[in-house]
């Protein structure tokens, strides 16, 4: 039944499958547009509902106080028998809010889809939002995690449940996890509650608290080891160092086994909590060593006579 519906003007729009019971689109309008349409089908129950224009929008199946703005082929409820009430496409192009999901939104963009409750993509193309979800933006994002995020960029994965992932190829597929990455190779998370950075070179202002880094950090096992992993950081040579590129600086082949440590893209690295712990080490013995000479010079100096 369509009672109590209005198509105000366009051409080829429709609200209600027939003027039986076959479908419910009461309350229902379309505002203009081409080849709109409010519960096309058998059973369809759409009751309240309304597309304001556009071509070839539709709100079908169970969405009742469903809307959609304009835009081209648009639509709230295909392929699926559940509830997608209260859910709105502000405009954009082959935007589909699909399965259960109410209350979702898509803001506009070009096939972008909102797949459970609560879902929210901004725009962009090709992105997917699940349940309490959200995607601001950019290319081929999924944020499949409950109330995780995609604020935007490419081929960025928040599949953990309170996860965010951002840049280009990052993938947070741990609950609580975020991972931002340059690009330059995926970048999965590790664990859970884990932050995590791909990225050529990372620079933090300000105040950097480490709480655990203690914790985490290798220590040499004796003085021996800590002076044969300082002295093997080396500079590269010339013409194989650059200055403006901080992965061709240290010669990474030269690293003592306590220091060296592979990256998650392969490459040779080192381990900054190893470095620190090594060169602790040398300093105290350092420091032990200068308090003895100066302890020698000062005896010295009595014998000599020496103020």
């Amino acid at each position: 039944m369509s009672y109590y519906s209005t198509i105000s003007g366009g051409y080829s729009n429709s609200i209600g499958y027939s003027s039986s019971h076959d479908s419910q689109a009461e309350y229902s309008t379309i505002g203009g547009g081409y080849d709109n349409s409010i519960a096309p089908y058998i059973d369809d129950n759409c009751e309240y509902s309304t597309i304001s224009g556009g071509r070839h929008n539709n709100i079908q199946r169970d969405c009742q106080y469903c809307s959609i703005g304009g835009g081209y082929y648009n639509a709230i409820g295909p392929n699926s028998g559940n509830s997608s009430d209260y859910s709105v496409i502000v405009g954009g192009r082959q935007n589909i809010i699909s399965g259960t999901s109410p209350y979702a939104v898509i803001s506009g963009g070009i096939w972008n889809e909102a797949t459970n409750d609560y879902a929210v993509v901004c725009g962009g193309y090709n992105n997917e939002s699940g349940y309490a979800a959200s995607v601001g933006g950019g290319m081929s994002n999924t944020a499949s995690g409950s109330y995780s995020t995609v604020p935007g960029g490419i081929q960025n994965t928040a599949s953990g449940s309170y996860s965010l992932a951002a840049g280009w190829s990052a993938v947070a597929d741990d609950n609580y996890s975020f991972v931002w990455s340059d690009g330059n190779q995926t970048c999965y998370s590790d664990s859970s509650r884990q932050y995590k950075v791909c990225a050529l070179e990372s620079r933090f202002t300000g105040t950097v608290l480490a709480a655990d880094f203690d914790y985490l950090s290798p220590y040499p096992e004796n003085v021996e080891t800590a002076y044969e992993a300082v002295m093997s950081m080396q500079r590269l040579p010339d013409g194989e160092y650059d200055p403006e590129d901080t992965s061709r600086q240290l010669d990474h082949e030269s690293l003592h086994p306590f220091i060296r440590r592979v990256a998650a893209d392969g490459q040779p690295a080192a381990s900054i909590g190893s470095i620190i712990g090594a060169q602790n080490e040398v300093i105290k013995d350092l420091i032990a060593r200068n308090n003895m000479l100066e302890a020698r010079v000062a005896r010295l100096e009595a014998v000599l006579g020496i103020k």
